[in-house]
């Protein structure tokens, strides 16, 4: 087995682990990412597959992303503006919410005194601080909705909103969580501002982004290795040593001070003993869940609306679905359109892709009736670990630090220290943020010593 020396291993090229590599540029000797698939990115990638580029779900940046849209531009990445707010469909009509917080008076899917009480329990929240928040996080946002706005702000406004963004029912979400993100949303000028790379990048979609934050790690003095299987981290006294993994199918060992884990958080004891953690950490880390989804790609031969933001469907299977043609991205040949949605219905996970496909067309059925007329070909991914579920109680659990008890041994990712509790591609670049400067500070200490 050959051994290496490096300063820092990160364990997965998602958005946590190349932003904290990118971080790292003062970090000498360089900084490794171990990758375990052909392509960096995780779920902000794409993949080809018979001549088409495909995402790997639906995302789109939002101008309140404050950390990554700025640092994307230094990588090199231009974000291309594509619509602003969330537009609503219901009994065949579109309704549209602006990025201004007063615009929900506006909103005429909702009575009068529902977008009163929208915008005033906005206001309250714009002021309130975290201990606000923490009194209802064992609350579901249901019950508070229905207790403290109506049902129907609830069922037509807040139930699209929760499931597009957290995968999960309201009656299944903490109501401190939600209303600490609500906060932030009021708080960012440009939060529904929607924006998408656009193409240049050796190929189109997301990988845009990825790719580029992969060229940024390297020429920071960085090193990505694609298809590179971790199999452990070796801890000696409660310290790391180093990285156990196979690169082309010869086994090796990277010797070093610090590890970064960046995968789902339930897999960490995959890599390293339990027994090295104390029992309420080991607990901590059991508690996080992750939720499932469904995304559906379509293809089409013409374009099928004229709205330029996420449309979100209450009282249907399709959660959120949008638009996308060229120049703005992927996937679908020149002059044609594609439809990208999710979908969080948990039995149909056990559907082959032929039977999710005829479910999923149904449904949009109503809000493009001649789809089935203009569909080129269908695409189906079944997303195990979408994002971690944000129920009641989630943020009196939620790791709220970058460090382990183990000496040199890091996590990032939605569920570390990331400046906010919702699970967001911002989150997870924040988190990679923080982790490079704890490791930063960690070093200067170990060369005192």
């Amino acid at each position: 087995m050959k051994t290496h020396r490096i300063k820092a291993g990160i364990i997965g090229a998602g958005i946590s682990g190349l932003l904290c590599a990118c971080e790292l540029e003062r970090l000498r000797p360089r900084s490794v990412i171990l990758e375990k698939e052909p392509e960096v990115g995780g779920h902000v990638r794409s993949f080809i597959e018979k001549g088409y580029t495909y995402d790997v779900g639906l995302h789109l940046f939002l101008g309140g992303y404050s950390y990554i849209i700025p640092f994307l531009k230094k990588a090199a990445v231009r974000m291309r503006y594509i619509g602003e707010g969330a537009v609503f469909y219901h009994n065949k009509k579109f309704f549209r919410l602006e990025r201004k917080i007063s615009s929900i008076l506006k909103f005429g899917l909702l009575d009068f005194a529902d977008r009163v009480k929208i915008l005033t329990n906005s206001n309250r929240i714009l002021k309130s601080d975290i201990d606000y928040f923490m009194k209802y996080d064992e609350d579901n946002f249901a019950s508070w909705c229905e207790t403290n706005l109506s049902k129907k702000a609830l069922e037509l406004f807040y139930a699209p909103l929760i499931k597009s963004i957290t995968f999960l029912p309201p009656e299944q979400v903490s109501s401190g969580l939600w209303l600490h993100a609500e906060k932030l949303r009021v708080k960012e000028r440009e939060s529904l501002a929607v924006y998408y790379p656009e193409k240049g990048v050796e190929t189109a979609g997301l990988s845009v982004i990825s790719k580029a934050l992969k060229w940024y790690c390297e020429r920071m003095g960085s090193e990505v290795w694609t298809n590179s299987t971790v199999k452990r981290v070796v801890i000696e006294d409660e310290r790391v040593k180093g990285i156990e993994y196979i690169r082309e199918g010869v086994e090796e060992f990277l010797e070093m001070p610090f590890v970064v884990f960046t995968g789902p958080i339930i897999n960490l004891f995959n890599l390293v003993s339990e027994k090295h953690f104390p029992s309420d950490f080991r607990e901590r880390i059991k508690e996080v869940k992750y939720t499932s989804a469904l995304a559906i790609q379509i293809g089409l031969d013409k374009s099928l609306t004229d709205h330029r933001s996420v449309i979100l469907t209450p009282n249907k299977l399709i959660t959120a679905v949008a638009q996308i043609l060229p120049p703005y991205g992927i996937i679908a040949p020149p002059g044609k359109s594609l439809l990208a949605g999710t979908c969080i219905e948990p039995s149909l996970q056990n559907k082959t892709d032929e039977e999710i496909v005829d479910i999923l067309i149904e449904d949009l059925k109503d809000l493009f009736p001649e789809i089935e007329k203009h569909l080129l070909w269908t695409k189906v991914l079944k997303i195990k670990n979408a994002i971690e579920a944000q129920y009641p109680g989630i943020m009196s659990l939620k790791l709220d630090t970058n460090r382990t008890p183990i000496e040199g041994l890091y996590i990032a990712g939605n569920y570390a220290n990331n400046d906010n509790w919702h699970s967001s591609i911002e989150g997870a670049a924040r988190s990679g943020r923080n982790c490079a400067k704890l490791i930063e500070h960690d070093a200067k200490v170990l060369l005192v010593r």
